[in-house]
C-alpha cells in the first residue's frame, strides 16, 4: 500500500515536471547537478586539503565514502529504474536512492557546520535534489530518500 503510494506519487509528480519544462530550467538545471556528483565531492575534499583544513576534508572524504556504500547498497537491493534511462556513463542504472542527493546532503551539513552559512548551502542541495527529479534522472522518492541518508551521514560526521 504504501509502495504503490509512494509509486503513484512519482508518477504524478513526473508528468507535472514534463507539462512544465522550460529552456531556462533546462539550462539552470543541468547546470547545477553536477555539484551533486562523485567528482564535484574529491574536487571539494582536495580544495579543503590544500587550505590545510584537514579535518574538514576528512569528514568530507569519510561521508562521501559512507553516503556512497550505503546508497549503492540500497541501488543493489531495489534495482529500481531510473525515470528515464538516458544517462550515459553511469556507476549504477539503478535509481533508488539518489547519489547526488546523498552527497549534496550531507556536503550541506558538514560545510554548514564547519563554515556557517546554511542557509546557502541547503538550498545549494535541495536545488541539486530538485535538479535529479528535473532532469528526470530520478524519481521524487529516490531523491527525498537520498536527501535523508546524506543529511544524517552529515549529522553524525560533525557530532564524532
Amino acid at each position: 500500500m504504501i509502495v504503490d503510494l509512494v509509486e503513484t506519487t512519482d508518477q504524478k509528480t513526473n508528468r507535472i515536471i514534463d507539462q512544465r519544462q522550460k529552456p531556462a530550467l533546462n539550462q539552470f538545471f543541468s547546470s547545477i547537478t553536477a555539484l551533486g556528483s562523485a567528482y564535484f565531492s574529491l574536487i571539494l575534499i582536495g580544495f579543503a586539503w590544500s587550505f590545510n583544513e584537514y579535518l574538514l576534508a576528512q569528514k568530507l572524504g569519510i561521508g562521501f565514502v559512507a553516503t556512497g556504500i550505503i546508497i549503492f547498497a540500497l541501488k543493489y537491493a531495489s534495482k529500481r529504474e531510473r525515470p528515464e534511462n538516458h544517462i550515459e556513463n553511469l556507476i549504477s542504472r539503478a535509481s533508488f536512492p539518489s547519489g547526488h542527493s546523498g552527497n549534496s546532503f550531507m556536503t550541506a551539513t558538514i560545510l554548514s557546520a564547519y563554515l556557517g552559512r546554511s542557509f546557502a548551502f541547503f538550498v545549494l542541495a535541495i536545488a541539486i535534489a530538485a535538479s535529479r527529479v528535473y532532469l528526470e534522472d530520478h524519481y521524487l522518492s529516490d531523491v527525498l530518500v537520498g536527501s535523508v541518508i546524506g543529511f544524517l551521514i552529515g549529522q553524525i560526521l560533525i557530532t564524532v
